[in-house]
C-alpha cells in the first residue's frame, strides 16, 4: 500500500478536546455512515479508558482496530491552536495521530505502520510533524523499501 493512500495529513486542524478530534476522525472516515461514526468515537473512548493516548507532552496516538473499518488509515492531525487538556492531564497536544486498522490487515501494511509510530519516539521527528507541509510529511515518513 502507497503512502500516500495509507497515510493522510490535515493541518491547521480547529480542534478544542478529545470530542472534538474524535468527531473530526469518525466524520472524515465514515461521512455518510452516523452508526459507524458513532461506534468509531465509542472505541476511541473505549480505548482512552484503558490507558491514555498521550505519547508525549504535545501528541497523541489514538488507535482503533475493528471488522467495521473497511480501509486502515493513518491520519495525522497538526492542531490549529493546542489542546490543553487531555484525559484531565493538562498539556498542550499540537499533533494527533490516529490509526485506524482494519480486522485481519495485511502483514505489510501492520508493518509499515509499526515502522511509523516506532519513529514517533523521535523528539526531532515529531517537531518536524508538527509545522510539517504535505511534500515535507511524505519526505519525513518515506522509509526505504
Amino acid at each position: 500500500m502507497k503512502d500516500k493512500v495509507l497515510f493522510k495529513l490535515f493541518t491547521g486542524c480547529d480542534i478544542k478536546d478529545e470530542a472534538e478530534l474524535y468527531d473530526f476522525v469518525s466524520e472524515r472516515v465514515f461521512p455518510n455512515h452516523p452508526e459507524s461514526r458513532n461506534r468509531l468515537v465509542q472505541q476511541f473512548e473505549q480505548r482512552e479508558r484503558l490507558g491514555s493516548a498521550l505519547i508525549s507532552e504535545h501528541a497523541v496516538l489514538p488507535h482503533a482496530e475493528s471488522d467495521f473499518i473497511k480501509e486502515s488509515k493513518v491520519l495525522v492531525l497538526q492542531i490549529k491552536n493546542s489542546i490543553p487538556v487531555w484525559g484531565g492531564t493538562p498539556v498542550a497536544i499540537r499533533l494527533a495521530v490516529v490509526i485506524l486498522l482494519k480486522e485481519d490487515e495485511q502483514f505489510d501494511v501492520k508493518k509499515r505502520i509499526s515502522s511509523f509510530t516506532r519513529m514517533l519516539a523521535d523528539e526531532d521527528l515529531l517537531e518536524q510533524l508538527f509545522e510539517a507541509e504535505e511534500d515535507e510529511f511524505y519526505q519525513i515518513i518515506k522509509m526505504e523499501e
